[in-house]
């Protein structure tokens, strides 16, 4: 085999490898001290935004059913992770707070609690909407939900580069040949004119 086709080949090879990459990143997050929210956010009932913190900010209501939902594409994206920090008081056994991957339940506390909340989000892929939920019934109050530093991590794999079909590998490859065999010639022409 010519050194230069093998040559070409494995540039080829290492161009095909190189395409298909995934690069670890942040996908979303939001540690809440600018107290606003993304266009992909959106929060409803009794959830608001204050102190750093999303959540309640005093005492929860009876029939209460807040969310905090991040519209999210995770398309092209693996190893998904869901990161989040939460204090959690409510009535034991009554009152409630979970996280919802999709339809997909991935937490959920009643009582007294607090931690970070890590998650895979493996299985999903394209347009995703986390939920974050609360609800209360009609008895005793609490505190109720804090929220902080949410965040999303993942490897996105970046879109590899078109492969040709074999019909154009083969035109580009004649072109290729035709060039050069031009070149060659034109050359022999010139050499033959100046040693005559």
């Amino acid at each position: 085999m010519p050194k230069t086709l093998h040559a070409s080949l494995l540039a080829a090879a290492a161009l095909l490898i190189s395409a298909s990459t995934a690069n670890a990143t942040t996908i979303f997050s939001n540690d809440f001290n600018s107290e606003a929210l993304g266009s992909n956010e959106r929060i409803d009932g009794n959830f608001s935004l204050a102190d750093g913190y999303l959540g309640h900010h005093g005492q929860y209501n009876p029939y209460e059913n807040s969310t905090y939902k991040v519209s999210l594409d995770l398309t092209n994206v693996t190893n998904a992770f869901l990161d989040f920090d939460y204090a959690v008081s409510t009535e034991k056994g009554y009152d409630y707070f979970q996280v919802f991957a999709g339809s997909t339940l991935l937490f959920g506390v009643d009582g007294e609690d607090a931690g970070h909340g890590h998650f895979v989000l493996g299985s999903l892929a394209g347009p995703t909407t986390l939920t974050f939920y609360f609800h209360s019934d009609y008895g005793l109050q609490y505190a109720g939900v804090r929220l902080d530093n949410v965040a999303v991590t993942g490897d996105v794999a970046e879109t590899p580069a078109p492969v040709p079909e074999p019909a154009s590998w083969a035109l580009m490859v004649g072109g290729f040949g035709l060039v050069g065999g031009m070149a060659r010639t034109s050359r022999r022409a010139i050499s033959r004119r100046a040693f005559p």
